[in-house]
């Protein structure tokens, strides 16, 4: 049932709490669990309150990665040296993004360009100048960080959301996993046997952390302080 839309209603609904709503329902429900109608029924107003304040749910899913990303404060540190500065921006994205994987489908489109984005965007590419990178240096950086992050969350939301369907703690699923590999035909799959133990593992923030490293290093020119 929808109470009233009255003034006092109206005085307390704003775009913020809309969004917070929203990314609720997402983080439990995902994506597919956000509509208007179950938006306002959170909200506990008329859909067309809702509509006061977004055009659509287009406009609802813009807001709700500039939420995240906001929320995340992935440049808001001042860590010495511009490899070191960028590694932090990088680990924070990473944690924003476990906390909120809901809102993965998201990047990439439209909705991930926001005012948000293009400041941190902004603030990435400065640090890479800073630090002596060229203008194609920068670009292949950027995007190498970013599609490394993204990626680096997908694998591990998944495993999650294969582990947590199972009922499995994370010992056992990687204990299961680890078996699975082993008992592959070694004469077909030698080194996938051999390493087993290695790739049954989980990544750890300390190990998406070496890999943002050596991708920064990669890019940085011999000359350039870390």
């Amino acid at each position: 049932m929808y109470t009233p839309y009255t003034m006092t209603t109206r005085a307390r609904l704003s775009r913020e709490r809309i969004l917070e709503d929203a990314l609720r329902i997402v983080d439990t429900e995902g994506l597919g669990g956000l509509t208007i109608r179950r938006l306002a029924v959170e909200l506990d107003v008329t859909p067309m309150a809702v509509y006061r304040h977004f055009k659509n749910k287009g406009d609802i899913l813009d807001g709700l990665i500039e939420l995240v990303i906001a929320e995340g404060k992935a440049t808001e540190h001042d860590t010495p040296g511009w490899q070191a500065w960028i590694e932090v921006t990088f680990m924070r994205m990473r944690a924003s993004l476990l906390h909120h994987p809901g809102v993965l489908p998201l990047l990439g489109s439209s909705a991930s360009y926001g005012l948000q984005s293009l400041r941190i965007t902004e603030r990435l590419l400065g640090q890479m100048r800073a630090g002596g990178l060229d203008p194609d240096a920068c670009a292949r950086g950027l995007h190498l960080l970013v599609s490394y992050t993204l990626g680096a969350v997908a694998i591990e939301v998944a495993a999650r959301e294969q582990q947590e369907s199972g009922a499995k703690d994370p010992a056992e699923y990687q204990r299961q996993l680890r078996s699975r590999f082993e008992s592959a035909n070694i004469a077909e799959f030698p080194n996938l046997v051999s390493l087993a133990p290695k790739l049954s593992r989980f990544v750890e923030e300390a190990e998406f952390g070496l890999g943002v490293r050596h991708i920064i290093q990669s890019l940085a020119p011999t000359s350039a302080a870390s």
